[in-house]
């Protein structure tokens, strides 16, 4: 499977009104989202640009990561997430490298620890034997409330003083 192909075909089911791509100025998918966008603003920028303490853009309906995260220290890695996460976008998908069999990557990232972002595994992908995974993140579907914590239980004012648990 192609995760270029993969993340062509999320843009083409979302159809984003706007797309910020961070990814290196020579990953082809850029010059790909830019033909398929079908009218969304299709934004890219460097993760150095995103880090920046005065980097402000309007919130992205998508943003895509791509060869970034390993080429960061985990600290940076980490705060790019949250600032995409919290700040720039309200779906995420990211492909990081997985272990330490990539020799250009400068961390080297486990699944736990991108799962301790808020980040979800949609898919594994094995690239030359070394392995690959994509991740997803949606603040609309990041926390689902838990069916106990609703008006027929204790989270209802109402029954506080008619029932005791």
């Amino acid at each position: 499977m192609d995760w270029r192909a993969d993340i062509i075909g999320i843009v083409e089911r979302l159809r984003p009104g706007s797309i910020l791509g961070v990814m290196p100025a020579d990953e082809p998918l850029r010059a790909e989202l830019t033909r398929r966008t079908l009218g969304a603003d299709c934004r890219f920028v460097s993760a150095a640009e995103l880090l920046h303490e005065d980097f402000a853009i309007a919130r992205s309906r998508l943003a895509i990561v791509t060869g970034v995260m390993e080429q960061l220290n985990k600290r940076d890695a980490g705060q790019l997430i949250a600032r995409l996460r919290d700040l720039h976008a309200e779906v995420t998908y990211a492909t990081v490298a997985i272990g330490d069999t990539w020799p250009q990557s400068i961390s080297h990232w486990r699944n736990e620890e991108l799962i301790a972002y808020g980040l979800r595994q949609v898919r594994h992908y094995t690239i030359e034997g070394k392995p690959l995974n994509l991740y997803h993140y949606d603040i609309y579907d990041y926390k689902l409330t838990p069916d106990w914590l609703n008006s027929r239980y204790w989270a209802n004012p109402e029954r506080w003083e008619k029932e005791r648990w």
